[in-house]
């Protein structure tokens, strides 16, 4: 695909998906923040303001509340930061789209490959799309795994030669600046980007002894790929928490961050004690997170971090949590700022009285700020419920697709969405909410998956028929 070609085609998927998502956002959402959202908001804002000591969230990585500081920047409106979340998942998704255009779906039919492109995004998006009605991240994960899955695929397919020195190093600092925002969105993220750089080289490796090749260029590029991106991890590390320390010094650092229930605690630590003390019991709890994660089961919280004060084994959140915006029937507006979040009983939080919430005064402008449902229309709850039997399925065709014929570019696919289910899986975390970014990448290759075998069934399906037709004719 030419340039020009490739720009026009980005661009219309860009406006069609921008105007989609947030036009539905617009007539069937309803703003909802949680103290977490408001957390986000005072981040944002306290960057702009130069207040970061005493109104920033430590806990939170700086990507997110950077992004949030431009539609603060421009008013007070919640609604400006759904359209920041709208326009980060219509990006993603473009580049996503046509890059598997390109290469898995360039021998799909134009129509078919349109098909299982939008069917699968409009049915997750009423399913899921709530999401981008509250300030949380979750808009930019998606986008983000989108562009990475898009860089893995590119990245697999690439090839080089003695004039590639500058593609090579397009491709390496690609690497780096990935890793780096996916460590300053989450450090998770940052972690799985490295993993995706490590497993690529891997692929390549694997695919050029397979087919005999001896590139030294190809070779350069794996041993930088892995080196770059490890860079970048390392770099965006310690830059932040250098302003994290230079914050903690200073005479303004709010001290109501060191209560937070997330500043000090060691996934490492509670891994290896699970792992070494009592290995079938977290087996089972990576197991239930992966479910969890998937939405194949509902949500259970954090589970298998044993000091979490969050942890409760009873905890059971509904299935498209994300989708309660869109078909739940709520109120004119939402209900005021929760100042004081506090406990809702002696044990619910035993090592923590209080949730730190944002200072009044610092975002008392958003009090103002029409948080309503501006319309009256609501999804039913059936939009819900067909969003997830479209979700599974499509998860069961893509995984016996695999089986049935692996493929290394498909895998390179899906090697940012299989990493970040692991990622999540292997630290407890068994929320729905945090597997959501590798729904679209799975479904599409299922829908895709889907076309092939129909096709093929058609086609075998019609020289049955030339073969008896033959038979006829000679008898």
């Amino acid at each position: 695909m030419s340039r020009g070609r490739y720009a026009t085609s980005f661009a219309a998927l860009f406006l069609v998906s921008l105007a989609f998502t947030f036009g539905t956002a617009l007539m069937f959402g309803a703003p909802e923040f949680g103290y977490d959202g408001w957390q986000y908001i005072s981040s944002g804002k306290s960057i702009l303001t130069g207040t970061m000591p005493e109104n920033y969230f430590w806990v939170r990585q700086p990507l997110w509340p950077l992004l949030l500081a431009v539609p603060i920047y421009f008013g007070a409106n919640v609604w400006f930061v759904v359209l920041l979340s709208c326009i980060l998942i219509s990006l993603g998704w473009s580049v996503f789209v046509l890059t598997v255009r390109g290469s898995i779906g360039s021998n799909v039919p134009a129509k078919s490959f349109w098909l299982a492109a939008l069917i699968p995004a409009v049915g997750l998006w009423l399913y899921l799309g709530g999401y981008v009605t509250t300030p949380l991240q979750q808009a930019a994960l998606v986008g983000y795994l989108l562009l990475l899955s898009s860089l893995s695929i590119v990245t697999f397919s690439a090839t080089f030669d003695s004039n590639s020195k500058l593609k090579i190093a397009i491709y390496a600092f690609a690497w780096l600046f990935m890793t780096s925002a996916g460590y300053l969105l989450t450090s998770v993220y940052g972690l799985i980007a490295v993993g995706c750089a490590f497993v690529i080289a891997v692929m390549r490796l694997s695919k050029s002894r397979v087919l005999r090749l001896k590139n030294l260029y190809s070779m350069f590029f794996v041993i930088l790929l892995i080196l770059g991106s490890a860079a970048g991890l390392v770099a965006s590390h310690l830059a932040w928490n250098s302003v994290v320390s230079n914050a903690i010094s200073s005479p303004d650092f709010n001290e109501e961050n060191t209560l937070d229930p997330f500043w000090k605690i060691d996934y490492v630590g509670n891994i290896r004690e699970r792992v070494y003390q009592r290995t079938t019991y977290y087996a089972q709890e990576v197991f239930v997170s992966v479910f969890s994660l998937l939405d194949i089961t509902q949500s259970r919280g954090w589970r298998g971090i044993d000091n979490n004060p969050f942890r409760d084994d009873e905890v059971n959140i509904n299935f498209a949590i994300g989708s309660r915006p869109f078909t739940d029937t709520v109120s004119a507006c939402a209900e005021s700022l929760p100042w004081e979040y506090v406990q809702t009983s002696s044990d619910a939080m035993p090592t923590q009285p209080k949730i730190i919430t944002v200072d009044p005064e610092f975002v008392s402008e958003f009090q103002n700020s029409p948080q309503c449902k501006l319309t009256t229309q609501t999804l039913p709850q059936w939009f819900s419920l067909l969003g997830w039997v479209m979700w599974i399925s499509l998860l069961g065709v893509a995984i016996l697709g695999l089986i049935r014929k692996p493929s290394r570019l498909k895998f390179a696919l899906l090697t940012p969405p299989i990493i970040l289910i692991l990622a999540y899986g292997v630290t407890g975390g068994a929320i729905a909410r945090y597997g959501i970014p590798a729904y679209y990448p799975i479904a599409l290759l299922g829908a895709l998956t889907l076309i092939e075998f129909l096709a093929g069934r058609r086609k075998s399906g019609e020289e049955d028929d030339v073969d008896k037709h033959s038979i006829d004719q000679g008898t």
